[in-house]
Protein backbone atom coordinates (compact mmCIF):
# COMPACT_ATOMS: atom_id res chain seq x y z
CA UNK A 1 0.00 0.00 0.00
CA UNK A 2 1.47 3.17 -1.26
CA UNK A 3 2.56 5.68 1.60
CA UNK A 4 2.45 9.35 1.98
CA UNK A 5 6.86 10.23 2.50
CA UNK A 6 6.93 13.87 2.02
CA UNK A 7 5.38 17.13 1.88
CA UNK A 8 7.13 20.45 0.71
CA UNK A 9 6.35 23.54 -0.52
CA UNK A 10 5.19 23.38 -3.90
CA UNK A 11 6.91 24.63 -7.23
CA UNK A 12 4.35 25.65 -9.01
CA UNK A 13 2.18 27.82 -6.68
CA UNK A 14 3.38 29.04 -2.88
CA UNK A 15 -0.42 28.47 -2.25
CA UNK A 16 0.00 24.77 -2.76
CA UNK A 17 1.74 21.61 -1.04
CA UNK A 18 3.57 19.24 -3.28
CA UNK A 19 2.75 15.77 -1.78
CA UNK A 20 4.79 12.87 -2.51
CA UNK A 21 4.07 9.03 -2.13
CA UNK A 22 7.14 5.95 -1.77
CA UNK A 23 9.56 9.06 -2.49
CA UNK A 24 7.50 10.08 -5.82
CA UNK A 25 5.50 13.37 -6.99
CA UNK A 26 1.87 12.54 -6.05
CA UNK A 27 0.15 15.79 -6.64
CA UNK A 28 -0.09 19.67 -5.65
CA UNK A 29 -2.37 20.45 -3.20
CA UNK A 30 -4.06 23.33 -1.30
CA UNK A 31 -4.09 23.12 2.32
CA UNK A 32 -7.35 22.70 2.51
CA UNK A 33 -7.51 19.27 0.53
CA UNK A 34 -4.41 18.24 2.93
CA UNK A 35 -7.24 18.63 6.06
CA UNK A 36 -9.97 17.17 3.94
CA UNK A 37 -7.64 13.98 3.55
CA UNK A 38 -5.98 13.91 6.52
CA UNK A 39 -2.46 13.58 5.09
CA UNK A 40 0.62 13.65 6.81
CA UNK A 41 3.89 11.38 6.20
CA UNK A 42 3.62 8.04 7.26
CA UNK A 43 0.44 7.86 5.90
CA UNK A 44 -1.36 4.74 4.14
CA UNK A 45 -3.46 5.49 1.37
CA UNK A 46 -5.46 3.26 -1.27
CA UNK A 47 -5.42 3.08 -4.92
CA UNK A 48 -8.36 5.33 -4.81
CA UNK A 49 -7.54 8.05 -2.44
CA UNK A 50 -4.10 8.58 -5.27
CA UNK A 51 -6.96 8.76 -7.62
CA UNK A 52 -8.64 11.55 -5.28
CA UNK A 53 -5.73 13.06 -5.13
CA UNK A 54 -4.86 13.63 -7.98
CA UNK A 55 -8.50 14.81 -9.19
CA UNK A 56 -8.18 17.11 -6.01
CA UNK A 57 -4.86 18.65 -7.35
CA UNK A 58 -6.47 19.30 -10.63
CA UNK A 59 -9.21 21.41 -9.06
CA UNK A 60 -7.00 23.22 -6.39
CA UNK A 61 -4.13 24.18 -9.41
CA UNK A 62 -7.14 25.42 -11.69
CA UNK A 63 -8.94 26.98 -8.94
CA UNK A 64 -5.74 29.04 -8.17
CA UNK A 65 -5.16 29.94 -12.11
CA UNK A 66 -8.55 30.89 -12.34
CA UNK A 67 -8.46 32.89 -9.21
CA UNK A 68 -5.63 34.77 -11.47
CA UNK A 69 -7.91 35.78 -13.99
CA UNK A 70 -10.80 37.28 -11.87
CA UNK A 71 -8.18 39.37 -9.43
CA UNK A 72 -7.20 40.79 -12.78
CA UNK A 73 -11.37 41.93 -14.14
CA UNK A 74 -14.54 40.48 -12.95
CA UNK A 75 -15.35 37.38 -15.11
CA UNK A 76 -18.81 35.51 -15.92
CA UNK A 77 -19.12 31.75 -15.31
CA UNK A 78 -19.08 31.03 -18.99
CA UNK A 79 -15.99 33.09 -18.83
CA UNK A 80 -13.85 30.56 -16.79
CA UNK A 81 -16.08 27.62 -18.27
CA UNK A 82 -14.18 28.53 -21.55
CA UNK A 83 -10.83 28.80 -19.86
CA UNK A 84 -11.18 25.71 -18.34
CA UNK A 85 -12.57 23.61 -21.43
CA UNK A 86 -9.37 25.10 -23.50
CA UNK A 87 -6.96 23.83 -20.63
CA UNK A 88 -8.77 20.72 -21.20
CA UNK A 89 -10.28 20.43 -18.23
CA UNK A 90 -13.46 17.43 -17.82
CA UNK A 91 -17.03 19.33 -18.23
CA UNK A 92 -17.20 17.81 -13.70
CA UNK A 93 -14.05 19.18 -13.20
CA UNK A 94 -14.59 22.47 -14.41
CA UNK A 95 -17.69 22.74 -12.10
CA UNK A 96 -16.36 22.19 -9.49
CA UNK A 97 -13.94 24.60 -9.99
CA UNK A 98 -16.24 26.93 -10.97
CA UNK A 99 -18.69 26.10 -7.57
CA UNK A 100 -15.81 26.52 -5.20
CA UNK A 101 -15.08 29.76 -6.78
CA UNK A 102 -18.91 30.61 -6.22
CA UNK A 103 -18.69 29.88 -2.70
CA UNK A 104 -16.05 31.77 -1.94
CA UNK A 105 -17.53 35.07 -3.44
CA UNK A 106 -15.01 35.45 -6.34
CA UNK A 107 -17.59 34.52 -9.10
CA UNK A 108 -21.07 36.34 -9.22
CA UNK A 109 -22.50 36.45 -12.58
CA UNK A 110 -25.12 39.46 -10.95
CA UNK A 111 -21.74 41.52 -10.23
CA UNK A 112 -20.07 40.95 -13.16
CA UNK A 113 -23.20 41.82 -15.19
CA UNK A 114 -23.42 45.10 -13.47
CA UNK A 115 -19.36 45.83 -13.68
CA UNK A 116 -19.62 45.06 -17.74
CA UNK A 117 -23.00 47.46 -17.86
CA UNK A 118 -21.37 50.38 -16.13
CA UNK A 119 -17.98 49.95 -18.34
CA UNK A 120 -19.38 49.87 -21.46
CA UNK A 121 -22.03 52.49 -21.09
CA UNK A 122 -19.09 54.87 -19.64
CA UNK A 123 -16.36 53.97 -22.25
CA UNK A 124 -18.86 53.28 -25.15
CA UNK A 125 -22.46 53.43 -24.77
CA UNK A 126 -24.94 50.96 -26.96
CA UNK A 127 -28.65 50.22 -27.18
CA UNK A 128 -30.82 48.17 -24.94
CA UNK A 129 -31.01 45.20 -27.74
CA UNK A 130 -26.84 45.55 -28.29
CA UNK A 131 -26.33 45.19 -24.46
CA UNK A 132 -28.65 42.64 -23.95
CA UNK A 133 -26.69 40.55 -26.90
CA UNK A 134 -23.14 41.17 -25.63
CA UNK A 135 -24.48 39.83 -21.81
CA UNK A 136 -25.80 36.90 -22.91
CA UNK A 137 -22.37 36.04 -25.25
CA UNK A 138 -20.72 36.30 -22.05
CA UNK A 139 -23.90 33.77 -20.45
CA UNK A 140 -25.78 35.76 -18.17
CA UNK A 141 -29.15 34.55 -18.43
CA UNK A 142 -31.96 36.93 -19.13
CA UNK A 143 -33.09 36.73 -15.55
CA UNK A 144 -30.03 38.64 -14.64
CA UNK A 145 -30.29 41.12 -17.27
CA UNK A 146 -33.81 41.86 -16.70
CA UNK A 147 -33.44 42.23 -13.01
CA UNK A 148 -30.59 44.97 -13.22
CA UNK A 149 -31.53 47.34 -16.17
CA UNK A 150 -34.25 49.21 -17.76
CA UNK A 151 -34.81 48.92 -21.54
CA UNK A 152 -35.68 52.80 -21.46
CA UNK A 153 -33.14 53.76 -19.24
CA UNK A 154 -30.75 52.06 -21.23
CA UNK A 155 -31.75 53.56 -24.72
CA UNK A 156 -32.56 57.13 -23.15
CA UNK A 157 -28.42 57.21 -22.00
CA UNK A 158 -27.57 55.80 -24.82
CA UNK A 159 -28.93 57.94 -27.10
CA UNK A 160 -27.77 61.01 -25.59
CA UNK A 161 -24.47 60.35 -25.55
CA UNK A 162 -24.75 58.80 -28.94
CA UNK A 163 -26.88 61.46 -30.51
CA UNK A 164 -24.28 64.16 -28.71
CA UNK A 165 -21.04 62.82 -30.35
CA UNK A 166 -22.56 61.76 -33.78
CA UNK A 167 -24.32 65.32 -34.23
CA UNK A 168 -20.43 66.82 -34.05
CA UNK A 169 -19.78 65.29 -37.59
CA UNK A 170 -21.53 66.96 -40.52
CA UNK A 171 -22.86 63.63 -41.80
CA UNK A 172 -25.06 63.07 -39.22
CA UNK A 173 -26.43 66.99 -39.25
CA UNK A 174 -29.30 64.83 -41.29
CA UNK A 175 -31.61 63.17 -38.98
CA UNK A 176 -32.42 60.60 -41.96
CA UNK A 177 -28.63 59.74 -41.85
CA UNK A 178 -28.46 59.36 -38.23
CA UNK A 179 -31.90 57.58 -37.68
CA UNK A 180 -30.64 55.28 -40.35
CA UNK A 181 -27.55 55.08 -38.39
CA UNK A 182 -29.25 54.79 -34.64
CA UNK A 183 -31.64 51.88 -36.21
CA UNK A 184 -28.70 50.07 -37.51
CA UNK A 185 -27.03 50.10 -33.48
CA UNK A 186 -30.35 48.22 -32.70
CA UNK A 187 -32.52 51.41 -31.37
CA UNK A 188 -36.29 50.73 -32.50
CA UNK A 189 -37.14 53.71 -34.81
CA UNK A 190 -39.82 55.06 -32.29
CA UNK A 191 -37.69 55.22 -29.42
CA UNK A 192 -35.38 57.72 -31.82
CA UNK A 193 -38.03 59.71 -32.77
CA UNK A 194 -39.54 60.43 -29.28
CA UNK A 195 -35.92 60.87 -28.29
CA UNK A 196 -35.33 63.47 -31.24
CA UNK A 197 -38.25 65.10 -30.91
CA UNK A 198 -37.63 66.19 -27.33
CA UNK A 199 -34.03 66.90 -28.51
Amino acid sequence: MPIITAIFDSKINPSLFAVYSDDKFLADLSLTSIEKFSLKIGLNITSSTTDELRQASVIDVFFLKSLKLVSVRKRSKKEIKDYLSKNQLSADLADEVIEKLVQKGYLNDEEFARSFINDRMLLNPVSYLKLTYLLKAKGISQEIISSIISKNEINNQALARIVEKKRKLSRFKDDKKLINYLISQGFAYSDIKDYLDQD
